[in-house]
């Protein structure tokens, strides 16, 4: 784990909630985000977009305003490999990086088995039990 000062600019400097990502990155999304942040009824959310075009920042400060815990910001990385099929031997790996609220992957890493992580990752997390964080 790197110590504070040790941190990539990126992340050093990165907004960790609405309020100081507004003006930043993607005005008109954010209130939406927001919105739905502080509601009851939450859906599922699938981020897209281009390298560099403020994904992981508006999902981390969307988190916080779920949660509003800094929890969200403590990021594990971990090298998950998962077997093609259970009669190959083969075998795709990617990095995971996880708090205790969300999973973030890059599938198209391992190129073509990008269907076999995302599927591995979702029966994963649905074979967990789950933890309600809002009582």
């Amino acid at each position: 784990m790197l110590q504070n000062d040790q941190r990539l600019w990126v992340e050093k400097y990165r907004p960790l909630n609405f309020t100081d990502a507004s003006g930043m990155i993607h005005e008109n999304i954010i209130p939406m985000l927001n919105g739905l942040a502080s509601s009851d009824d939450f859906p599922h959310v699938l981020l897209y977009g281009p390298s560099g075009s403020g994904k992981r920042t508006l999902t981390k400060s969307l988190l916080y305003g779920l949660y509003n815990s800094n929890a969200v910001h403590k990021i594990k990385s971990e090298q998950k490999e998962y077997k093609i099929s259970s009669t190959s031997s083969t075998t795709c790996s990617c990095t995971v990086f996880s708090s205790n609220f969300h999973l973030e992957v890059t599938p198209s890493d391992a190129d073509n088995y990008d269907h076999v992580i995302v599927s591995k990752l979702i029966k994963e997390v649905a074979s967990s039990a789950q933890l309600d964080s809002r009582q």
